[in-house]
């Protein structure tokens, strides 16, 4: 990714020469430079011609996969609530069988005290006969454990199905995703390139965080995060190498003691170390020896984990499934079941890194003045601020540099503008970096950009026009930002 050729001549490098700022503003035209053409420009016509013509026996396959999973769904839903009524319905029957503190148990006796007494019939004395009711009195002394104890369980049977059910849901609908990426998605970008010099693949988490570090638009980013990337479009459009990609970035906070407390309970009991983690072992004996003395501490505790879990997986699900999207398995099993890690949103959207087309060093940031995205943990320290003279520019960017002449070198009057015009045609807020001859830029965005809905068909242009938008706003960075314009020919 880091652009480097060689040299014939000597390269200046702007930081360490003291020049006036319109001089260096106007340097882009008295540079030597070379344009290569890009991507083809492409309609939304002609996008709408080529569904008709390559896409629509795929898109009918993928309508066809949509369809039985929509069907197994809701097969599944149908049986998930059956099970969730049985478990309901059963309950309160169970809980009367244990709830009363006492109560009574008669039987009816047939008794004859004197066969001597009682009339005849047909010849024959017939005793009287008495009848004695027997009633025993039972005393349920742990009433209150053994209701405990039918919650416990009716709670418990929910979440196993519910979780059964979300781990189907989410399977399903990732199967149906990974389908209509590989070929839809796919197809689009090569529709974008015809040359092919790019590949729609799996991303590189490494490289991705190597670049955010990079970036300086966040800070706590250099341990302790959770990163999640799908796939990432990345190759070359003319002389840039450029990688894109949609990612997740959360700061990860692990509960060791939940994680101690379920998977090396034993461990920490049967080796216990005073030096290596002895509050995590004494937690774990005296939650030990609670439930020894008391099992009702243990009917507690589960029972108030189990609601905790419903009462925070309940929101997350429900919208998840109301909008079609799939669930995410790992952030539901880790986060929300067994609570054993907490992740905090710093960063969702797509993130492009591309080689720039002047060489420098040094690091400019630039961040929105009026943040309206979700974004956390935003680096506080960028450097110097850099005042420049755009009024439109600085309406919506403020700028950061370590090097102020730098900074104004690679921050011309037209890359100025043509920033503000990719703002606008964006309509989203932007971060951009320049970091030693790198281009990074972050674009914040909520939704789930390359991920296709369950209740949404296929076979309608809306979804394939979203899709296409997004694939070409980040495709034409370069010739917006005339990234393809090399500066300083080496």
């Amino acid at each position: 990714m880091l652009y480097s050729t060689d040299s014939t001549m000597a390269e200046k490098d702007p930081s360490q020469t003291e020049q006036p700022a319109s001089s260096v503003e106007q340097s882009e035209d008295l540079e030597p430079q070379e344009k290569s053409s890009g991507l083809p420009q492409r309609s939304l016509k002609e996008f709408k011609d080529f569904c008709h013509q390559r896409l629509i026996a795929d898109l009918k396959e993928i309508e066809k996969l949509r369809k039985k999973v929509l069907s197994a769904i809701e097969i599944s839903i149908a049986i998930f609530v059956i099970m969730i009524v049985l478990v309901l319905v059963s309950t309160p029957a169970m809980i009367d069988k244990v709830i009363l503190p006492t109560y009574k148990y008669c039987d009816l006796t047939h008794e004859s005290p004197h066969r001597s007494v009682g009339k005849y019939r047909d010849g024959r004395l017939v005793p009287n006969t008495y009848v004695v009711q027997e009633c025993t009195v039972i005393h349920n002394r742990n009433w209150r454990r053994d209701g405990a104890i039918v919650v416990t369980t009716s709670l418990l049977i929910i979440g196993i199905i519910s979780f059964l059910w979300i781990a189907f849901y989410s399977s399903s609908t990732e199967f149906y995703g990974q389908g209509f990426q590989r070929r839809i998605i796919r197809e689009i970008v090569q529709f974008l390139d015809p040359e092919q010099n790019l590949a729609f693949t799996r991303g590189n988490n490494s490289f991705v965080l190597f670049a955010l570090q990079k970036s300086c638009f966040f800070s706590k980013i250099d341990e302790g995060v959770y990163l999640k990337q799908n796939h990432c479009v990345a190759g070359k459009i003319s002389h840039s190498e450029v990688v894109f990609s949609e990612i997740v970035l959360q700061k990860e906070i692990t509960h060791s003691w939940i994680h101690s407390w379920i998977h090396n309970i034993f461990k920490y009991i049967c080796q216990f170390s005073w030096k290596s983690k002895p509050v995590l072992s004494i937690a774990t004996l005296i939650f030990l020896f609670l439930g020894w003395q008391n099992r009702s501490f243990l009917l507690i505790a589960t029972l108030i984990f189990l609601l905790l879990s419903i009462v925070r997986g309940a929101p997350y699900c429900i919208g998840r499934i109301a909008k079609g999207q799939r669930i995410d398995f790992e952030h539901f099993r880790s986060e929300i079941v067994f609570n054993a890690v907490s992740r905090q949103p710093i960063f969702k959207g797509i993130f492009f890194t591309s080689d720039f087309n002047k060489t420098f060093r040094g690091k400019t940031v630039i961040v929105p003045n009026n943040l309206t995205s979700k974004v956390n943990f935003l680096n506080q320290h960028r450097g110097q601020r850099v005042k420049l003279e755009d009024p439109e520019f600085s309406k919506f960017f403020s700028v950061y540099s370590n090097d102020q002449i730098g900074a104004r070198y690679v921050l011309s009057t037209s890359m100025m503008q043509r920033i503000v015009d990719f703002r606008k045609k964006a309509n989203r807020d932007l971060f951009i970096a320049l970091v030693d001859s790198q281009l990074y830029i972050a674009v914040p965005s909520e939704e789930d950009l390359f991920e296709p809905r369950l209740f949404k068909t296929m076979l309608s242009f809306n979804p394939m026009r979203e899709y296409f938008e997004t694939l070409q706003l980040m495709m034409s960075i370069v010739e917006d930002l005339n990234l393809n314009q090399r500066i300083w020919k080496l």
